[in-house]
């Protein structure tokens, strides 16, 4: 199929479009800044410019595909709920799906029409409900976020065309690696500071980012799917049973709770988001015979955060898709001069040496770099080597506590998919952490930037 995605840099879409071309669909990215977008997506599409405000650029974009995939919206957590926010809250959601339907309808008249729309909302149509147990017939909560929600789907339904199947996804809190409720709270827990929120007794509706993925999939494959499904695990977690899961994941103890009111004097209304339970249930989705792999939030907990290598770590990923097969790119990364091109020139990076001839596990390589200024020495040991998909290098001596590099390479639509995973440590424990932890990761970001622009120039890309 030709699916149009609109959200397609976000959390979810980024992997979304990764299981489309894998599946081997054709995705074309509609975005708020292509230029950027054309870095930062690790899949290969066409990128289009996304105004909402110019429906007939918008309807020439969306012609001649099978599907459009709306996952716009602006996040609802990063900023205080003022009135501009709110109000930005609002049109970010409704304005570009009305739009969007407004485009569909102009194209019905051509032929050229997608026949599928999957459109999201959330879970936040229900409210703070409690212990009532919640599914697509329950009816809408009280206050902002019901709201937003029921405006939302209003203007995904409102004059869409009888011929285009609509799905509307209700999406819950997704744990994912890389960004979502969990890229915000593992750093937290990593360094120490793992407590209840509240009382711990409200419920957490969630949903694996793997299922979330395969729910989307399920909704554009299936004719049968219509209609207001939830994207919620079948067993919701109450916060606290997440909170000793996760701080056992990665060896840290619970601390003492986060008291309501401090929480509130905190967040001001944000403070719904982490008190208010909802317990909610995905009846439909199971009814038509939706399979979800991870159901329990310790099964989910465990895949995303299992593998820490220690206690107390920092950690980036990178994903990136390069236009030229696995069998030129995994060479050019296994021959570690490379890596003096790929690393921006203020670090003064040098190879000089290594104990073996070719790289294989148990090879140290020895490099000197500055840092800062400051001159320094490093050495790392190969301690997996699987090629063509896979090398992991860890920190034998340099300048952090640890640093754990996991190198992944896969076969992507005549290309590759790059994968990045770095576990860091900086030195000096706790104390490092808070005072030159934020520094150091500005600068592992920077030198991963550097890197896939570098690496684009060589080996191109969207």
């Amino acid at each position: 199929m030709k699916i149009a995605l609109i959200g397609a840099t976000g959390f979810i879409g980024q992997e979304l479009g990764i299981a489309l071309v894998r599946a081997g669909h054709e995705v074309t990215a509609l975005v708020r800044n292509p230029e950027k977008a054309k870095l930062d997506l690790p899949y290969p599409c066409k990128v289009f410019k996304f105004d909402p405000t110019n429906e007939a650029e918008l309807a020439r974009n969306l012609a001649g595909h099978d599907a459009v995939v709306n996952l716009a919206g602006e996040g609802i957590q990063e900023k205080p709920w003022t009135k501009a926010r709110i109000r930005a809250l609002y049109d970010s959601r409704t304005q570009p799906t009305a739009a969007i339907v407004r485009a569909l309808t102009t194209l019905k008249e051509s032929g050229k029409s997608p026949s599928t729309f999957v459109s999201t909302s959330a879970i936040g149509f229900y409210g703070d409900r409690g212990e009532e147990a919640l599914d697509e017939d329950s009816p809408a909560g009280q206050g902002l976020l019901p709201d937003i929600c029921k405006e939302w789907e209003v203007s995904a339904q409102t004059n869409l065309p009888a011929e285009v199947r609509l799905v509307i996804l209700r999406i819950s809190v997704v744990l994912g690696n890389g960004g979502g409720m969990l890229g915000k709270v593992l750093p937290i827990f990593r360094s120490g500071a793992a407590g209840n929120l509240g009382s711990g007794k409200q419920w957490l509706s969630w949903i694996h980012l793997d299922d979330m993925i395969q729910m989307i999939l399920w909704a554009l494959a299936s004719s049968k799917a219509k209609g207001i499904y939830n994207a919620s695990a079948p067993e919701p977690a109450t916060n606290a049973a997440f909170t000793h899961e996760l701080a056992r994941l990665v060896k840290q103890p619970i601390f003492l709770a986060a008291p309501k009111l401090a929480l509130k004097a905190a967040l001001g209304s944000r403070a719904i988001l982490v008190l208010g339970s909802q317990k909610v249930y995905p009846r439909r989705a199971l009814s038509a015979g939706f399979a979800f792999k991870f159901a329990k939030i310790q099964e989910a907990l465990r895949d995303l955060c299992g593998d820490d290598v220690q206690r107390g770590i920092s950690e980036i990923r990178v994903r990136q898709w390069l236009a030229k097969p696995l069998g030129e790119i995994f060479p050019f990364f296994q021959n570690e001069k490379n890596l003096e091109i790929l690393t921006p020139d203020f670090l003064n990076f040098r190879v000089v040496g290594k104990s073996t001839r070719d790289l294989q596990n148990g090879t140290l390589i020895d490099y000197k770099l500055k840092l800062h200024g400051l001159p320094i020495r490093w050495r790392t040991e190969i301690i997996s080597w699987t090629p063509p998909k896979k090398f992991v290098d860890n920190q034998i001596k340099g300048p952090y506590a640890l640093w754990h590099h996991t190198h992944e390479f896969e076969e992507l639509a005549g290309g590759t998919l790059m994968t990045d995973r770095v576990q860091y440590r900086v030195p000096m424990g706790l104390l490092g952490s808070l005072t030159a932890g934020p520094f150091v990761s500005k600068d592992v970001e920077s030198i991963f930037k550097f890197r896939k622009v570098k690496a684009r120039e060589m080996f191109g890309g969207n």
